[in-house]
């Protein structure tokens, strides 16, 4: 897990964008919509509290590329655009990488 904050620090660092919130979504279930942590990241984006979710790749989102999906388009309705830190996928966001 610190590999992935240390990531998404750098990230933000290289991109000009402050780590206003951390939240920890320890992976297990499947259904994002089934997790405090992601709970969390939903609850901040229909605030618009957020406009740019950090994860390290799609699969912190879920494994399940049909329950993945379905995220992405409800933070996007929210204002809110997903961009994963991990080195190969960092550059481009998860609305045009993950499908």
């Amino acid at each position: 897990m610190q590999r992935a904050v240390e990531e998404g620090h750098r990230f933000a660092e290289k991109n000009g964008l402050h780590i206003a919130v951390q939240i920890t979504d320890p992976y297990g279930e499947p259904e994002p919509y089934r997790r405090t942590g992601w709970l969390r990241v939903r609850e901040l984006a229909e605030r618009g509290e957020v406009g740019v979710v950090l994860t390290r790749w799609p699969n912190a989102v879920s494994p399940m590329s049909k329950l993945r999906y379905p995220e992405l388009d409800y933070l996007g309705r929210h204002g809110a655009q997903l961009f994963f830190t991990w080195a190969p996928l960092s550059a481009v966001s998860a609305a045009g990488a993950a499908r």
